[in-house]
């Protein structure tokens, strides 16, 4: 929400902020979380750079806000928060790392499971 708002940079409470991480644990979580890295810095690179604008940041965190908000009631179905989750997580990677094409699946993403649900 406070990317919609204008933020280029998210507020922390001070004690969230001011927070210290033990070395010995990071360097322990380090090599597990290497190998996923690497895949995922595979896939994303800066591409269709006109949905990585800050206009278009500030429309992908209201979808995103949306579609965190439709989670709720889609758990009443069956398996039905799962296109949401999909769509944020491939959002979510590309608004990190500035890649537009994952983007722009995550938006065909959102349209197709919403045609699909009004559809079926």
């Amino acid at each position: 929400m406070q990317l919609v708002w204008g933020k280029k940079y998210p507020w922390l409470p001070n004690k969230l902020a001011n927070m210290d991480m033990d070395s010995d644990r990071i360097h322990q979580v380090i090599p597990k979380a290497m190998p996923w890295a690497k895949r995922v810095d595979f896939l994303v690179k800066p591409r269709l750079k006109i949905l990585t604008t800050h206009k278009a940041q500030r429309i992908t965190a209201v979808v995103t806000t949306l579609l965190g908000l439709s989670m709720v009631p889609l758990e009443l179905v069956p398996l039905g928060a799962g296109i949401p989750a999909w769509v944020l997580v491939f959002m979510a990677i590309g608004f990190s790392g500035r890649d537009g094409l994952l983007i722009l699946l995550g938006y065909l993403l959102a349209i197709g499971g919403g045609l699909m649900m009004f559809v079926w």
